[in-house]
């Protein structure tokens, strides 16, 4: 970016800081565009995230997951390439069985979908 400042930055936020990451997408464009939203408090929408190239959401099998797929399927309809990723075995604030095997599905998805 201009002056050293980073560019397509891969953005993870988890529970509140799942809305912390929407803020800051929103806010820096340039900056935040893909996405990994883990238990977000609410529903992710994707009003003014028109320069994401890619966000997937995530929850744990022991936890709420309705708001997370139904945000996954708002950004599809939204034209931002998205998915669901449950975490097996994770109530709210843990990463489940397999963390590591996770987080590295969750951004190779994003390296192979976003768009241009």
């Amino acid at each position: 970016g201009v002056d050293g400042e980073p560019k397509d930055v891969t953005l993870i936020g988890y529970s509140l800081g799942a809305s912390r990451a929407l803020s800051l997408a929103r806010k820096y464009p340039d900056v935040y565009t893909k996405l990994v939203l883990i238990a977000a408090p609410s529903m992710p929408a994707p009003a003014g995230l028109d320069r994401v190239r890619a966000a997937l959401m995530m929850a744990g099998s022991r936890d709420r997951q309705d708001a997370m797929k139904a945000g996954a399927r708002a950004f599809e309809r939204a034209g931002i390439p998205s998915t669901y990723q449950v975490l097996p075995g994770a109530a709210h604030g843990e990463m489940g069985s397999s963390p590591e095997r996770a987080m590295r599905d969750a951004l190779s998805w994003l390296e192979d979908n976003a768009r241009d």
